[in-house]
């Protein structure tokens, strides 16, 4: 009887070991590999069927239904899911078609009882650039004579009898498209029916727990809905002054698909290319000129950092190279300057800080001229552009150049007021503002995730030796207490404008890529930490360390902070629900990690349990439960994100399959009946510590490691 009360845990331990290994399977293989092989074949979908049947079979044997009636319909809700699944695998069709405008459909891999004509097929900008936001198809469908016209675009799908169309791709000369449909009623319907139990079932749990429990769900949900609907030495090198280069800094560029300020090129540039936003007395605008009018003489400026000791050995770089010894080097040993002798990603590495630099000398990546909803640079091909238009953006370069050299600051500086005047009359009305150009720059100046990062780690060790003090000395320290709660207050609040600021620049929720969501997690665990402040000493050192090391990762290098504009399929309300609930979750997990960790140095400290480790425990099993809710939560509203732009719930894309993991991963201690081992603390925690990895492989590893649709979250 015992062992078959461990069979459907050993099942999905097997389950999670076979999802992972997949994932890197299709890594080789590619998809269509694994989704024959694997998830579509009779043996997984068998292996899957009977897992579910035992753990439900389990769970009826035990009666554990009577005792949590909410945790019995959670259970339920997760069956019919998963069976309107498997009936969509039975019973759904799926195909695309092809068709050019002003005609029918002429390629296609379904069959449909009526006829599809595509009108017209466009793609929506952001304001003054060329970069997409959306695709969109106007189409006429043609049923017995009958004609309906709808819309599709990537985030609007057209239905008609049962079939829905989703915008899948387009041709190259924008005259044809390429729609996916699908037909899948009773799935829909059953998938459907379990989503509205699983939410039903999931606020019944928030509201039927009693003490600290209740109390955190309550809370949890309240951040959620607040968050939702409230939310040096001097140097002879010749460039501009530092007066000239507030003003060239503030003048508009379209860089990293979008219209930014130069200010932002610039200290991205000087950062990639030296490591810091600066060079000697000059600030990232400075060499950025310096770079574009005097070429010349900064080729012999010692800025490019060489990282890869391999390279540096070889070569006999060392940390700080010019680019003109860097040029001789490529001319001179270019068979030895190859991937084969070096490492490639080192050699990639200075590669991309060559090209910045060699092509910014030439001024093609300078798009200052906006022509209606496309920038050209002076290198461009001019000779389509009307001749007062060409000879000022041929001239204008060479032009300021002159009064630099001239020492002419009255003039440069009247010449880059011109220049900012032309663009606003040239672009798209309401595509620059000098109100959000101002703020931008404001941004770029400030470092708020360095400082905070440096700062909460140092409270972090303020709030562990109070800790310490509380076991052994049994004393309050309510003038550093208070100290640390303003910290608290402090941080979420710089932060908060952090990410508003953020917001307003880039036009749309801060929740895309890896920084924003790292930067949302510390919001979050902030805003937790300042909640359960009182309730919880324990939550002090574990708010500051989190918070510390997590700010602390978004400046490693391979996290980019650049701020660009939404991809068309991310461009959806459904994107800030989605991240929002996961990110949550994620940061509960991460809690539960820094309280293992802390309870395994407390013991180190002090062997006999107390208050404190009882403490850390209770406050660790009472934030699993929302961490798994939500997760769940956020796992099933990505499903039905993916149903309305793809027309598909589950397409076993890594990102999905890791969550799973994670998710089957942390339910496992929920079964601590069962699995009497988990009602030991050190063994709980230990687990607690080695769960951590499914998160990150969840959130780094499928980005860095992996491929699939969910890539560009990265």
């Amino acid at each position: 009887m015992k062992i078959f009360k461990k069979i459907p845990l050993i099942l999905v331990t097997i389950l999670i070991i076979i999802l992972g290994i997949t994932t890197f399977i299709e890594a080789k293989n590619g998809s269509d590999f694994v989704l024959k092989n694997i998830y579509h074949s009779w043996w997984f979908i068998a292996f899957f069927v009977i897992t579910t049947i035992l753990y439900v079979l389990n769970y009826v044997v035990q009666k554990s239904y009577k005792k949590n009636i909410p945790m019995l319909f959670i259970h339920i809700s997760i069956c019919v899911i998963l069976l309107g699944g498997f009936v969509s695998f039975l019973t759904s069709e799926r195909g695309e078609i092809h068709i050019r405008k002003g005609e029918k459909m002429q390629e296609t891999n379904i069959k449909l009882p009526f006829e599809v004509e595509l009108k017209n097929f466009k793609m929506d900008y952001y304001s003054g650039t060329n970069s997409p936001m959306d695709f969109i198809s106007e189409i006429k469908i043609i049923d017995n004579n009958i004609e309906t016209e709808a819309e599709i675009s990537m985030n609007n799908v057209a239905k008609y009898k049962g079939y829905k169309f989703y915008q899948s791709d387009f041709d190259e000369d924008m005259q044809g498209s390429v729609l996916m449909v699908t037909f899948d009623f009773f799935g829909t319907i059953i998938t459907y029916i379990g989503y509205l139990l699983l939410l039903f079932s999931t606020i019944w749990i928030f509201f039927s727990k009693s003490g600290d429990y209740r109390k955190l769900l309550k809370k949890t949900f309240i951040v959620s809905v607040f968050f939702l609907f409230g939310i040096s030495s001097l140097s002879a090198q010749k460039t501009i002054s530092k007066e000239n280069a507030e003003e060239f800094g503030k003048l508009s560029v379209f860089y990293n698909r979008r219209i930014a300020p130069i200010d932002t090129y610039a200290k991205e540039f000087v950062t990639k290319i030296y490591g810091k936003s600066s060079y000697k007395d000059f600030d990232a605008v400075q060499v950025f000129a310096g770079w574009i009018f005097y070429p010349e003489e900064w080729q012999f400026e010692p800025m490019i950092k060489i990282k890869n000791s391999e390279i540096k050995s070889k070569l006999n770089f060392k940390d700080y190279i010019s680019f003109q010894e860097l040029f001789i080097t490529r001319e001179k040993k270019l068979d030895l300057f190859s991937p084969q002798n070096f490492n490639q990603k080192g050699l990639k590495e200075i590669d991309e800080k060559y090209n910045s630099i060699f092509q910014l000398s030439t001024g093609k990546p300078l798009k200052i001229f906006p022509y209606g909803n496309k920038w050209l640079s002076p290198t461009d091909d001019l000779s389509k552009i009307n001749s007062e238009d060409t000879l000022f953006m041929s001239s204008i370069l060479q032009i300021i150049y002159e009064t630099l050299e001239n020492n002419d600051t009255a003039l440069t500086h009247n010449i880059f007021e011109k220049l900012h005047n032309y663009q606003i009359k040239k672009a798209e009305q309401g595509s620059i503002s000098d109100t959000k150009t101002n703020v931008e720059i404001l941004y770029n100046k400030y470092d708020v995730v360095k400082f905070l990062f440096i700062i909460n780690l140092i409270f972090a060790v303020l709030a562990f030796v109070l800790i310490i003090l509380k076991i052994f000395k049994n004393k309050q320290f309510c003038y550093l207490n208070i100290l640390l709660f303003i910290q608290l207050i402090f941080s979420f609040l710089l932060l908060s404008a952090c990410l508003i600021t953020r917001w307003y620049i880039s036009g749309h929720v801060p929740l895309s890529g890896i920084y924003e969501t790292l930067v949302f997690t510390v919001w979050s665990v902030l805003l937790f930490s300042i909640l359960f402040f009182k309730k919880y000493d324990v939550i002090k050192f574990a708010g500051f360390l989190l918070t510390g090391l997590l700010l602390l990762v978004t400046t490693f290098g391979f996290i980019s902070p650049k701020i660009t504009p939404l991809m068309p399929v991310l461009n959806s309300p459904w994107l800030i629900i989605h991240v929002t609930v996961i990110m949550i979750s994620y940061s509960l997990f991460a809690f539960t990690l820094i309280l293992s960790i802390l309870y395994f140095i407390l013991k180190i400290f002090h062997k006999t349990e107390n208050l404190v480790f009882k403490q850390i425990t209770n406050l660790s099993k009472i934030l699993l439960y929302p961490g798994i809710a939500l997760l769940a939560a956020g796992i099933f509203i990505g499903a039905v994100w993916a149903n309305i732009t793809w027309g598909r719930y589950w397409g076993w894309d890594p990102k999905e399959v890791w969550a799973l993991i994670t998710l089957l991963i942390y339910c496992i201690p929920l079964h601590e009946k069962t699995l009497p081992i988990f009602q030991k603390d050190k063994f709980y925690h230990l687990f607690m510590i080695i769960a951590i990895l499914s998160v990150v492989m969840t959130y780094f590893g499928v980005s860095f490691l992996l491929s699939g649709m969910h890539s560009y979250a990265g």
